[in-house]
Order: structure tokens, then C-alpha cells, then sequence
């Protein structure tokens, strides 16, 4: 692309999901965006997010408060991530495959 960049910073609080609308009221114009930033038909957005706070959600731990729930323990540099293998499993094919014993020709982990 070698259109024009165009930056804008600020803070948005969003209160709950019902909010009709978040952002700027007026980061581009559409006549701007088609003039300075269009380049054969498209645009590209980049966007980066920083979260100050978050509330209402309860993020999980996989520290070893949760270890006497786990059946197995990564270690990612260094850390120590106690989970299920279920858990896993359940989120990713990649372990789905691995933990559940689905690859042709695998074989069971040793736990």
C-alpha cells in the first residue's frame, strides 16, 4: 500500500455490551479515507489496543492454585501453566490431536 497513514490516539471506556457505538466521533472523513488512503480499492487498518482495566470478567488462573484441577503442566519459559487436558483439547485441534491420541500413527503421552 502506499497510501497516506493517518494516526489518532485517545481513551475509550466502554461501560457494557448494549453501547451503540465506541471510538472517534470523527477520525476520518469518508472523503478523506477515498482521496488519501484508498489504494486500488482497498485500505489496509492497523489498529493498536492497550487495556487499562477490565471488569465483569473473571480471567482464569493456570498458576498452582489450579494445579490439584490439572492432569498436566506446560512450561513456557520457565512458567509453569497447570491445566486440563480436556481444557486444552477443547480450545485447540493442535492439543485435541496431541493430548486425545488422533494423529495416525501417534503415541500415548507418558502421564
Amino acid at each position: 500500500m502506499t497510501g497516506k497513514t493517518v494516526t489518532r490516539n485517545g481513551t475509550q471506556n466502554i461501560i457494557n455490551r448494549s453501547t451503540l457505538g465506541w471510538g472517534f466521533k470523527s477520525f476520518v472523513t469518508w472523503e478523506e479515507l477515498i482521496k488519501n488512503h484508498v489504494v486500488n480499492d482497498s485500505f489496509s487498518v492497523e489498529v493498536h489496543v492497550t487495556i487499562l482495566k477490565m471488569t465483569g470478567i473473571k480471567l482464569r488462573n493456570f498458576d498452582e492454585s489450579a494445579a490439584k484441577y490439572s492432569d498436566i503442566v506446560l512450561i513456557v519459559g520457565g512458567t509453569k501453566f497447570y491445566v486440563s487436558k480436556l481444557y486444552l483439547a477443547s480450545q485447540s485441534s493442535y492439543f485435541d490431536s496431541l493430548l486425545l491420541c488422533r494423529i495416525s500413527g501417534s503415541h500415548p503421552l507418558p502421564w
